[in-house]
Formats: structure tokens, sequence, C-alpha cells
């Protein structure tokens, strides 16, 4: 009952101060920077499912419903209007041609359930800690705006219209209007956990035997963006697992053959007033949400050093 409360404060900030707060910016001051795209970057954009549905029926009154999922995955390769494909896992690969990591045999990019990660810190001309991961050979953004254009936000896609373009500000409004549906949606999925509680039928974790041998994954959007897990047991142990988290797709490097990763790419064209204090970059950088933990460090590029910068 307490949570359900706090739940329902949170709907109340959301609807009536964070989404109106970015529609007014991105619609007002920041109308400019939306319509010319800052921060834009990559014309690709990837997704993987997100929030199942246990009652196919259940996506009906959903805004961005689809395939027994609240948010459906999906690729968009090559525009931001382009239509959206299935997702073929298969086809996802990570490079390490400018990481500090090397690949058995000199080769530059593997399927994450071939890949391993051995480091080599000594990597001649290696800038990066992140991998370089590629679908269909292409950089893809993941997080909010690759969901909405997938799942065509129906404020986005007016927003677009309108002559707005992917980037910082559309970003921003992807993250506020997909955080509006999921706060309005918590109610009903608090009263069906709570109701399942008290009929005991609850399922948690089921202990399986382990196989001899087996390779499997799982895929899942999280808020982020594309998060997938790759194992491959043998003797019943865990011989290779290989994680592919989100902003290691935002944040890769160039690959194997030169092609920038979409933070790279994001940041061409960005005005820079004060080299000492580049706090544009900060700002189109926020806007993908990074995980600080995975590698984030500007480089210089004259003497090739990692640049340190207390951005306030």
């Amino acid at each position: 009952r307490e949570f359900k409360k706090l739940w329902l404060e949170e709907i109340d900030f959301v609807n009536n101060i964070y989404i109106k707060d970015v529609e007014f910016v991105g619609t007002g001051p920041l109308l400019p920077l939306a319509t010319m795209g800052l921060g834009g970057g990559t014309q690709n954009y990837l997704c993987y499912p997100m929030f199942p549905q246990a009652d196919p029926a259940s996506n009906a009154d959903r805004p961005f419903g689809g395939r027994n999922h609240m948010f459906k995955g999906g690729a968009i390769i090559g525009g931001a209007l382009n239509p959206a494909e299935d997702v073929d896992y298969s086809k996802i690969t990570e490079s390490v041609a400018n990481s500090w990591y090397d690949y058995p045999d000199g080769v530059d990019s593997l399927h994450p359930s071939e890949g391993i990660t051995k480091l080599n810190a000594r990597k001649e001309d290696a800038y990066s800690f992140v991998k370089a991961p590629r679908y269909k050979g292409q950089p893809m953004e993941v997080g909010p705006l690759a969901r909405g254009l997938v799942n065509q936000y129906p404020g986005l896609m007016a927003l677009i219209e309108a002559g707005v373009k992917p980037g910082v500000v559309a970003r921003h409004y992807c993250r506020a209007v997909e955080s509006q549906s999921i706060a309005e949606a918590g109610p009903e999925w608090i009263d069906r956990l709570t109701a399942m509680a008290l009929e005991g039928t609850i399922v948690g974790m089921k202990d399986k035997d382990i196989p001899k041998s087996a390779e499997g994954f799982g895929v899942y959007d999280a808020p982020r963006g594309a998060l997938g897990h790759w194992i491959n047991i043998k003797d019943q142990r865990t011989k290779d697992y290989q994680i592919v988290v989100p902003t290691t797709w935002n944040a890769s490097p160039r690959d194997e053959k030169g092609v920038m990763g979409p933070y790279e790419s994001s940041l061409i064209g960005c005005p820079i007033p004060d080299p000492d204090n580049p706090i544009n970059i900060v700002r189109i950088i926020r806007s993908f949400d990074p995980c600080l933990a995975c590698a984030i460090h500007v480089i210089d590029p004259e003497s090739n050093n990692i640049k340190v910068h207390k951005v306030v």
C-alpha cells in the first residue's frame, strides 16, 4: 500500500513537472538546437523488447505496445524515419580494432558468443577500454531515442513532422514520455503483483539441472538501452560469458573500418567556445545517460594523452 502511494506521487511529478518542463524547454529556448539535431550522431538505432506483458490483450491500451511487450524491439538503419526491422541477433559483432583488447589470430571482430576479453594495454593506436559493438556492421544508438523511433512514439513523430531532428533534445523528450507511460502503467502492475502474492502464485527462481554443454543468450532493453548476455557452458561449467551493455554500444570507439561510434559521431559540429571547459561535450554525452563505470575519457588529439577536466 505504501509503495503504491509513493508510485502515485511519482505519477503526479512526471505528469505535472517532468514532462511539462521537457516540453517547455524543448519547444521553447532549445527549439533551435532541436531543429538542427545537435548531438544527433549516427542514423542507426537499436532496441530490444522491454516490459513483457502476461496477456497479449494487455497491450491494447499501451501507447507504444507491440508483440506482447510494452515496448517492442527493432533496428533502424540509415535514417531515423526508415522502417524498423526485426533484430537478427546473429548479426551482432564486437570489434577490438581500436580497443585495448586482442582477439585470437589477429581477428578484429567477433560475435559475442565467440568473444573473449583479453587485455592489451600496450596495443598500438588503441584508445578505449570499450569494445565496438556493431549490428550488420553498423554502429547503433541505443536508449530512449532508439526506442522512440522504433516504436514511433506519437509525440516524437509529431515533433519530427514539425522539423525536430534526432539529437539531444529528442533524446530527453523520449526519456520523459516513456517515463510517463511506465509511471502510469505502474499501479496496475502493483495490483497484479499484490494479487499474485495473496494467491501464492508468484514464481521465483527455479533450480534447473545444468546441462553438460550448451550455448545461450538473453536480451532486454534496460533504461539506458540494449542489454545482451551470452553464455557458453562446457562440462557443466561456465566456459565463456560476454555482456554487451548499452553504454558499450553508445560509447564504442572506431571499428576496424574506421567508423565512429555514436558518442563520437554525436560530437561532430559541437561548439566548444572554451577548450578548457568543454561543457557542451558533457551536455551531449549526458543526454545518452552514460554508465560512467564503462569508460569515459577525453583524449588530446596532439599528445594522445587523456585530459582531465573539472566540470561544474
